[in-house]
């Protein structure tokens, strides 16, 4: 018995280390929409990425002209904070490192109706 959840933990263990292990490239992706009338509720989509050992940002692409990436919410971390900001006028992230950790990343929708950001990790 104790053999067999031995054997379970290091199949579920391979499966989130492998990815990043591989070189697989990792998708780190939001969109943002603006709201309507005098409330602005903005709808925001995207993912939560989750590393078990830093990952360079490759690419990055997308319609927003701004864009921050955040240390998400986590038991571990109680308070979401700004981590890296790109887009343009800013330096490129590509080449920057992300150490392990959660993350999220929110397009701003200045000007525009909608927004989104694509960054590729490996």
């Amino acid at each position: 018995m104790k053999t067999n959840r031995i054997r379970l933990f290091l199949c579920l263990a391979a499966l989130l280390v492998v990815p990043t292990l591989t070189g697989e490239e990792l998708k780190l992706w939001g969109k943002q929409t603006a709201g309507w009338g005098h409330s602005k509720n903005a709808e925001t989509e995207g993912n939560r990425l989750v590393l078990q050992k830093p990952a360079t940002i490759i690419k990055v692409t997308g319609s927003a002209d701004k864009y921050c990436i955040w240390a998400a919410v986590t038991p571990q971390n109680p308070s979401a904070r700004s981590i890296l900001c790109g887009g343009k006028g800013k330096d490129s992230l590509v080449g920057s490192t992300l150490p392990a950790g959660t993350y999220t990343v929110l397009p701003s929708v200045e000007g525009k109706r909608s927004a989104d950001v694509v960054i590729l990790l490996e």
